[in-house]
């Protein structure tokens, strides 16, 4: 029960979470019509739902309850501080599933009416972009552990922008000090470009399995820091 009303805590703690998916899928049949046959099977979830979507919808999720002082009575319950972080990610999770399998559908049905496209790598891209919403839920999740309310979101289109900039500065310069610190922003960072790749590439069973584990191992990776953060956090004096 407890893990229920975390669960449904993620969709309901803010009144414009759903408002946001509802808007987000209601442009997917402009969107089909407007850009290019290839795009909309693949590339628009991947971009407009995989890595946008979870930025909004885990604005603060973490923050404002530190700011409100709510935190302390989530944490004075039984309840591990690990479960907390994990059933707040699960949430965001969930929603991610759910809005892929629409979005997914919404798009088969719209190039089995029209005939525009084909939906051969269609659940490929979904998969694709859901891995990726997901390095982005946790990595902002961990973000909104240690900033004010809504401030995880700012942080990461603030360093979304700055790691693209340094990106095309590094690409460059041919030194091992860059090689090296273009490696750290493709595997460590959210893998847009990994993922982007699998889509846009046939690539082998083995290099999809070897992906999949890679994206896990981020996820673990962010959680950890953000479950070692709220453990070592004395929340008394945090709220407004």
């Amino acid at each position: 029960m407890r893990e229920y009303e975390l669960l449904k805590e993620t969709w309901l703690r803010k009144s414009y979470i759903l408002a946001i998916h509802i808007i987000w899928m209601a442009f997917y049949p402009l969107l089909f019509f407007i850009l290019e046959r290839d795009s909309i099977l693949g590339k628009v979830p991947f971009v407009f739902s995989g890595c946008m979507l979870p930025l909004i919808i885990s604005s603060g999720i973490f923050g404002d309850d530190i700011a409100s002082g709510r935190i302390n009575v989530l944490i004075a319950k039984p309840m591990r501080i690990s479960e907390l972080y994990i059933w707040r990610f699960i949430g965001l999770a969930t929603q991610g599933i759910i809005h892929l399998s629409i979005v997914g559908i919404i798009i088969f049905l719209l190039q089995r009416a029209t005939g525009i496209g084909n939906t051969k790598h269609l659940i490929l891209w979904l998969l694709l972009s859901w891995m990726l919403f997901n390095t982005w839920a946790a990595l902002s999740t961990t973000l909104s552990t240690f900033t004010k309310r809504g401030h995880n979101f700012m942080f990461l289109i603030f360093g979304i922008v700055l790691t693209i900039v340094l990106r095309n500065f590094l690409l460059m310069s041919t030194n091992s000090i860059s090689k090296t610190t273009l490696t750290v922003i493709k595997y460590v960072f959210p893998p847009v470009e990994l993922l982007y790749t699998c889509g846009s590439n046939e690539w082998t069973l083995l290099q999809k399995v070897l992906l999949f584990g890679h994206i896990i191992g981020i996820v673990v990776l962010y959680a950890g820091i953000g479950i070692t953060i709220l453990a070592n956090r004395d929340f008394r004096q945090q709220c407004d």
